[in-house]
């Protein structure tokens, strides 16, 4: 089954704790929601990603969404470096 996952090259012991949560709940909740790994689905993420971002007030954070080869990847970025990369395996 398909499903949004995320690959990162931090080790999770030394994830701050709002990126594990965005990782674990908000990778888990549209998983639920959003099962096709469409363009709308990723485009949500994308929006649910920056608004729990902006609740959480990582302004120095910013969200991606990139097309390549007609796959889709959003990418979690801080100061320019990519901190989790999502994608629909």
């Amino acid at each position: 089954m398909k499903k949004f996952i995320y690959k990162s090259n931090l080790r999770r012991e030394r994830m701050p704790e709002w990126l594990k949560d965005i990782a674990d709940y908000t990778l888990k909740e549209f998983n639920s929601f959003f099962p096709f790994g469409s363009k709308f689905d990723f485009e949500m993420l994308e929006w649910g990603i920056k608004e729990d971002l902006k609740l959480l007030g990582k302004e120095n954070v910013t969200v991606e969404l990139v097309t390549d080869e007609e796959e889709m990847v959003i990418f979690v970025k801080r100061s320019g470096r990519t901190l989790i990369s999502i994608y629909f395996k």
